[in-house]
Formats: structure tokens, C-alpha cells, sequence
């Protein structure tokens, strides 16, 4: 039987087929880059998050989201291999560009993320 993690990788893994315009519009194919980075995360944290719905964005990213209309957490792994957060919570919008998910910031992060679930 599938882990909660497994089922999260072969979210991530399933954006690989999306080509040029998948939006119906112009949105490029999600990077390997993207993927690539947001597998990483997976295997590192999978096991421990719980699952966030799994997004491809329009400049080729892949995006994790947690919560709903509310309180919500975006993690964006982009295609030049940084990584966007953003965070709101009772209408307060925090956003930050990462170079890396050690950035000491992210620290904060991981608790919401869980109380999000």
C-alpha cells in the first residue's frame, strides 16, 4: 500500500507530462529543475508533512499548498532552483524568496504547515 509520501512524489512525478500550454494559455512545461527540487523536499519531509495539494505553476514551477481560504502556506521550488514562501495567516501575507530550504526562516514553517493539515 502507498505511503502518504509515495502519494506525494507521484504528484510531483505526474507534472512531468504537462507540455507548453497546459494552461490553455501560455504556461511552459514544469522544469526538471522544479522537479527535481521539489522531489528532494518530498524525500526529505514526506514522511514527516502532511500532504499539500501539488500544482504546477505557469513560469514551469512546481507549488506545495497547505490549508484553505484561510490560514494557507505556498511553497514555490522555481525553475532557476530558488524557492518561494509565502505565508498568511488571519489575512497577514508574508512572502520570501529562498535561495535554500535551510534558510533559517523556514523554521517557522514546519509547525504551521502540520497545524494546517
Amino acid at each position: 500500500m502507498p505511503t502518504l509520501a509515495d502519494t506525494w512524489f507521484l504528484a510531483v512525478e505526474s507534472l512531468r507530462k504537462l507540455g507548453r500550454g497546459w494552461n490553455s494559455y501560455d504556461a511552459l512545461p514544469v522544469s526538471e529543475v522544479s522537479i527535481r527540487r521539489a522531489t528532494d523536499f518530498v524525500l526529505d519531509w514526506g514522511a514527516t508533512l502532511p500532504a499539500p495539494t501539488v500544482v504546477p505553476t505557469a513560469p514551469g514551477g512546481v507549488e506545495f499548498v497547505w490549508g484553505g481560504d484561510h490560514d494557507q502556506v505556498e511553497l514555490e521550488f522555481l525553475p532557476d532552483g530558488s524557492v518561494g514562501l509565502l505565508i498568511d495567516v488571519n489575512g497577514e501575507i508574508r512572502e520570501m524568496d529562498l535561495q535554500s530550504l535551510d534558510d533559517p526562516r523556514v523554521a517557522e514553517l514546519w509547525p504551521l504547515v502540520a497545524s494546517l493539515g
